[in-house]
């Protein structure tokens, strides 16, 4: 044990420290928004009557749904947390703690032990990541799933039989989000150079891969099966109707930013011992820096002592929930109430999300209307309450 903290001290420290900067005041700061809310949603819909479902989320406004795997994670992970969102900023953080271990054990094994290290303290620090890796949504696992896939295809070059890791990750990916599908074209490619030039791979190998794809995108199959294959048609639509591409967001780098890291420390590693030193120590410090400075009094924490009083001053009154500004920017207050102890009987989400709940939506005119806004005093929130009139 000594001589494996000996030879392993520096990287165990950047451990250490991230682990710190990833789960710094995590209820305080957790967002918790539209997207969190529409996920968290469908989650609780599998809580409340589990069911087979076919699709997950949409991909943006491409009209392109990926599979119900992260649903089904989302609503065991509430079900643990029984329905506090709380759970999700946690698993965000240990999801971020994973990838970093993983990243320097594939690291360590493609470019050697210091360039490990180098690269590792930059993925780990960077506030980019660090900002992500506390929200919990379709994109957590995005770079986690992207190194591993990267990893496999490397190894198979020389074993195929990463293959069958290949296509189990190929799969999960289809349940993730849609920027990991990138790597499909790229699989196939390698795939046939493979069986071309290096033929390592056999027809058994093969029927397992493609085996162990099916089973998880098989879901995908059952749905486009009954809708007319409307999901595999997304690429025609999108071609036809420019409209409906989804925006370009800056999150969608995230697979990226590991591969581009470890690209990143085989180069930093070469500079002066010295200069090198100095530029890590600056850039962790700044990373305390970054993160120790984060405030907020918008996070889950502010929104649930709100929702707790104003629950108190309702009592056993119904009553209506709404906001005061468009609910696409200020939303997470339908999931958040029930969460936290009263369901409203209508409120300004079920416009967006009713089809989720459309049995509890009560016809009947509610006693009170509760109105989230701002209070620019404490730059959190407040609750009005009046009667429903």
């Amino acid at each position: 044990m000594k001589q494996f903290f000996k030879k392993n001290w520096l990287i165990m420290i950047i451990f250490l420290f991230t682990f710190f900067l990833r789960f710094w005041s995590v209820p305080e700061l957790f967002y918790f928004g539209i997207d969190e809310e529409y996920h968290s949603l469908l989650a609780l819909s599998q809580i409340k009557d589990l069911h087979p479902i076919w699709i997950g989320l949409s991909a943006g406004k491409t009209g392109y749904y990926i599979g119900p795997g992260l649903v089904y994670l989302h609503a065991l992970l509430l079900w643990i947390g029984k329905l506090d969102p709380v759970i999700l900023a946690y698993a965000a953080s240990v999801v971020g703690i994973t990838t970093l271990i993983v990243f320097y054990f594939v690291a360590e094994n493609l470019l050697g032990k210091k360039t490990a290290i180098v690269s590792t303290a930059f993925y780990a620090f960077l506030p980019f990541v660090l900002q992500y890796d506390r929200r919990f949504w379709n994109s957590t696992l995005v770079p986690l799933i992207s190194l591993l896939i990267f990893f496999c295809l490397v190894k198979s070059f020389k074993d195929a039989r990463w293959h069958v890791a290949l296509a189990f990750l190929i799969g999960l990916s289809f349940h993730i989000h849609a920027s990991l599908l990138i790597y499909v074209p790229i699989y196939f490619i390698v795939l046939i150079y493979q069986y071309i030039k290096i033929r390592r791979i056999n027809f058994s190998l093969l029927f397992i891969s493609l085996l162990i794809f099916l089973i998880l995108y098989s879901p995908l199959i059952v749905y486009d099966f009954v809708h007319n294959f409307d999901n595999l048609k997304t690429p025609l639509r999108l071609l036809q109707h420019k409209e409906l591409g989804a925006k370009f967001n800056n999150y969608y780098f995230l697979g990226f930013i590991p591969l581009i890291s470890l690209w990143l420390g085989k180069y930093l590693v070469k500079l002066n011992r010295g200069i090198l030193i100095f530029l890590l120590i600056f850039y962790i410090f700044n990373a305390f820096l970054t993160v120790t400075r984060w405030s907020t009094n918008s996070g889950l924490s502010t929104k649930k002592e709100l929702i707790r009083n104003t629950i108190g001053k309702i009592g056993n009154k119904s009553f209506r929930l709404e906001t005061t500004e468009k609910y696409l920017y200020f939303g997470g207050w339908r999931y958040l109430f029930e969460a936290y102890g009263k369901k409203p009987d209508s409120s300004q989400a079920d416009e967006m999300f009713g089809w989720i709940y459309p049995r509890e939506i009560s016809p009947k005119k509610p006693d009170l209307k509760v109105i989230i806004t701002s209070d620019p005093r404490s730059r959190g929130y407040k609750a009005i309450i009046r009667k429903n009139e």
